[in-house]
């Protein structure tokens, strides 16, 4: 009997179930393979570096001037596009949170340091070689543009082109080595995710985490699969089984940059097998159609290794996220902004994205004057919010590059019907969503109250003698107003 024989994204998938089984019966001693997991991570970042370096070199070292400007103002119009499209996302998804009675106990830790977010250095390469081996991907992606550029005006630099492009194949097949070690990489990370992740915190902390799955499925999985099928000639199922392997693998590791290679790939399989379609019944034109053929796949190869690299260090959707956890922590502290004040918060945070995304939301938590202890949410809903947002970023990524590399071949049409149909389509599950969330957030707080929990850890200060106030002073602390006692009348006062 003949054994099926099961595809690299299987694998995974079963490596990410057979993982999280594996926590679930182990527990806490799947922590023995944590450094296992980790060097897992260390080894797929070998060839990601010089790959995206080389790949930005040779890809725009290979391009024509005017091939260059074009591609350059068509990419920037997606950017804005996509800009657009996650600001109004994730700015909806607030109206899913419900009345918040009361705000969150308040830290006297608040507002107490400032950490700005030097772009100077995010983005300039004062040592290229430096914000290589520190892995500063602005600074490199930015090097490697102006390298690039300055071979693509150089009519001599062919040689150096085509050693770089040997050099980038090796990488390749280095890369597809390494990949084999994808399934049992992902059952190990998996693994000691599932069996060492504690439920605890704030009940409210619930709502981030919810409305941020929703925000990523219906973004990832409906808005972005859609807008494509607007602008190229691709089917929705094709967008989705293009880019599964590279999503399933961020998703179970957390990480997108270590797919990078997923994604390129998927764009290269997704406009190869476009070309493979036929036209049309004559068969006098099959000849034509393989020299097309050939020459999108070389100009989708060219453009996908800049793209895709280039795409990354831009704060696409994946990197729009902190705003819901901003406007979640306006909700959580009961501390509602204005339209002017939402303006702000959009014009001051989509720079600060391109850094460290944790810098940027403590940025933005002095930015709207919110508790700075906030920022410990964030820090401990780490593991399960970039499970979202890591696949978020990969489809984000692909469908920006689909869609540029489309209008750069000349194979994007805007169907109109189609994106009508889209629209309509995007309000109605916008709306069931958010008002489906914000039903079921009601349901399950109504009725809580969580602060006498935050009031139990506060430590009250010592008295002269050294001893803890509350065990000195009697107290008693009642849950129920119901339960207080009624205070005696003014005459009975200090009486018996």
């Amino acid at each position: 009997m003949r054994m099926v024989r099961l595809n690299l994204t299987v694998w995974i998938l079963m490596g990410f179930i057979f993982g999280i089984l594996t926590g679930v019966v182990f527990g806490s001693l799947t922590s023995l393979l944590k450094p296992f997991g980790e060097a897992f991570i260390k080894i797929w970042q070998i060839t990601i570096l010089p790959s995206v370096a080389i790949s930005l070199i040779v890809g725009i070292g290979s391009l024509k001037r005017n091939t260059a400007k074009a591609l350059v103002l068509k990419a920037g119009l997606v950017l804005l596009l996509f800009g657009v499209i996650g600001v109004i996302g994730f700015f909806s998804f607030q109206a899913a949170f419900p009345l918040h009675a009361e705000a969150s106990f308040y830290s006297a830790e608040s507002l107490n340091e400032k950490t700005d977010i030097n772009l100077i250095d995010e983005f300039i390469p004062s040592n290229p070689f430096l914000s290589l081996s520190d892995g500063i991907i602005p600074a490199t992606v930015l090097f490697c543009l102006f390298l690039g550029f300055a071979l693509m005006l150089d009519g001599g630099s062919g040689p150096i082109v085509s050693i770089l492009k040997i050099l980038l194949r090796a990488l390749g097949r280095m890369t597809h080595i390494i990949s084999l070690t994808f399934p049992v990489g992902v059952f190990v990370i998996t693994a000691v995710m599932a069996g060492t992740l504690t439920v605890k915190g704030f009940l409210e902390l619930q709502v981030f985490l919810v409305s941020l799955a929703a925000a990523a499925l219906l973004l990832g999985l409906i808005v972005l699969p859609l807008l494509v099928t607007c602008f190229t000639p691709f089917s929705y199922r094709a967008i989705l089984a293009s880019s599964s392997r590279a999503m399933i693998l961020a998703f179970s590791t957390g990480t997108e940059f270590i797919s990078l290679p997923q994604i390129s790939e998927g764009v290269e399989k997704l406009f190869s097998g476009q070309v493979r379609e036929p036209d049309g019944p004559r068969a006098e034109d099959d000849r034509r159609r393989e020299g097309a053929g050939a020459s999108l796949k070389d100009a989708t190869r060219s453009y996908s290794e800049i793209l895709v690299p280039v795409a990354y260090i831009f704060p696409l959707l994946g990197g729009l996220v902190p705003f819901l956890f901003i406007l979640f922590t306006v909700w959580l502290y009961n501390n509602p902004l204005g339209v002017v004040e939402q303006a702000e918060l959009v014009a001051v945070g989509i720079p600060s994205f391109f850094g460290s995304s944790k810098l940027s939301v403590i940025s933005l938590l002095n930015l709207m004057r919110l508790p700075a202890d906030a920022f410990n949410l964030y820090i401990s809903s780490g593991i399960l919010r970039q499970c979202f947002v890591a696949p978020l970023s990969v489809i984000s990524i692909f469908s920006f590059s689909t869609i540029t590399i489309a209008l750069a071949t000349k194979r994007a049409k805007f169907r109109w019907r189609r994106a009508a149909g889209s629209v309509l389509l995007l309000i109605l599950a916008l709306g069931l969503v958010i008002a489906g969330l914000n039903a079921g957030f009601t349901h399950i707080l109504s009725g809580t109250y969580h602060g006498e929990d935050l009031i139990s850890r506060v430590e009250l200060p010592l008295d002269p003698e050294g001893k803890r106030l509350d065990t000195v002073v009697n107290t008693t602390v009642y849950l129920c107003p119901a339960d207080v006692l009624p205070l005696p009348p003014p005459g009975l006062k200090g009486s018996g």
